[in-house]
């Protein structure tokens, strides 16, 4: 990541990989949820777990047994926590589509 701040090239290939895993994780969650679910929300949950693993990468980086396994089980319930809005979420928009529908 320092180098990236100095030198354009490498910084061009870490935000392709950013770009690469975010899109791979966005796939990922709609594998999970139903496409009910606005496509900026799936991205908004992959970025979450995107700057929790970059976190997690650059603390490793310097600190081998850092963060905790207490810290990543936390860090773990905020994901999960994450696609489960994203599960409610789809099911709430599946629920007004059918109350409309008995509605027309």
């Amino acid at each position: 990541m320092a180098e990236a701040s100095r030198n354009e090239r490498i910084a061009e290939i870490v935000r392709a990989v950013r770009e690469r895993m975010r899109s791979e994780l966005t796939s990922a969650l709609c594998l999970l949820v139903p496409a009910s679910v606005s496509s900026s929300r799936f991205i908004q949950v992959a970025e979450m777990i995107q700057t929790i693993a970059a976190g997690v990468f650059q603390r490793r980086v310097t600190e081998q047994d850092q963060p905790s396994p207490d810290v990543i089980r936390a860090l773990m319930t905020c994901i999960n926590a994450a696609i489960d809005g994203l599960q409610h979420d789809a099911g709430a928009s599946e629920t007004d589509a059918s109350a409309e529908a008995a509605l027309s």
